[in-house]
């Protein structure tokens, strides 16, 4: 990672700090919000205290403390790192301290056949296993114990062998799936993300012999019409949209690509996303 040095005068700083809020400011120079406030708190640099941005913004007088001390224009030199700001942060709360990294560098293997399945893939085998086949041609689902899952018969075992490798896979690295409110969600840090695999419709028209022609006749009758079939490609979403962290990502299957050589970048995106929310929540939680 390419580090980045620059030099500031300690009133320069003070005016940055009271006139730009810390987790903004701190992306300047290649820092988290808690690394830019520790060198405030070393250098004397008074800083806005929880609720000051509120308050601010809502046009209420917000008291400002002068700079303590005589050395004004001493010089601080500031290291941080390129292209880091949030999204080093995200970096070090969600890849380097809180997960193994055995658990990351690991690859994700998705077998040719399912043996010992997890079991709410086994659960889910069963339900779908009696499940009929709805307009489109996707297999309906009822109830809240199934997978989110949404395929027709012939993806089903290949959308099962994904799910249980995914799930076995987060259940090592020590998260939790569960299925809730016809949702499957995987729990993160204390955030909860869906998942869902579906399978992507394709537009056919209709020749007029596939048509009944027979009786009566409506003037207008439009003897070509469009409906959906399966494609045979799968589709797996992640997101979340609890209160104002709404947020979703979706990889799907292309000449190029298949869901089974991808499952590490979902993962990776899971943890990522659930630290964005979390320093979110905490970000909003210093604003009050």
């Amino acid at each position: 990672m390419n580090r980045i040095s620059t030099e500031i005068r300690r009133r320069e700083l003070y005016e940055q700090v009271w006139n730009v809020p810390m987790w903004t400011l701190a992306k300047k120079y290649g820092l988290s919000d808690v690394g830019l406030a520790k060198i405030c708190k070393k250098n004397d640099i008074p800083r806005p205290p929880r609720g000051y941005w509120a308050r601010k913004k809502s046009g209420r007088k917000a008291q400002k403390p002068p700079l303590p001390g005589r050395e004004v224009e001493r010089v601080i030199i500031i290291n941080g790192h390129l292209n880091s700001g949030s999204e080093s942060s995200l970096e070090r709360i969600c890849l380097k301290e809180i997960y193994p990294k055995e658990f990351l560098k690991k690859d994700i293997f998705v077998p040719e056949k399912l043996e010992s399945p997890h079991p709410l893939v086994a659960q889910s085998m069963e339900i779908l296993g009696r499940s009929k086949r709805d307009r489109n041609g996707l297999l309906e689902v009822r109830g809240e114990y199934c997978l989110d899952i949404r395929v027709s018969p012939e993806t089903l075992p290949r959308a099962f062998r994904i799910w249980d490798s995914l799930i076995k896979a987060l259940n090592e690295g020590g998260f939790d799936v569960a299925l809730s409110g016809g949702s499957t969600e995987v729990l993160i840090n204390g955030v909860a993300l869906d998942i869902a695999i579906s399978e992507q419709l394709v537009r056919k028209r209709k020749d007029p012999r596939d048509h009944d022609l027979d009786g009566y006749y409506q003037f207008g009758y439009n003897h070509y019409a469009d409906h959906s079939k399966p494609s045979l490609n799968l589709c797996l979403s992640v997101g979340n949209s609890q209160g104002k962290s709404s947020c979703s990502r979706s990889w799907r299957d292309s000449g190029t690509q298949r869901l089974e050589n991808i499952l590490r970048r979902v993962v990776m995106t899971l943890l990522r996303t659930a630290a964005k929310i979390t320093n979110n929540r905490e970000r909003e939680a210093r604003e009050k």
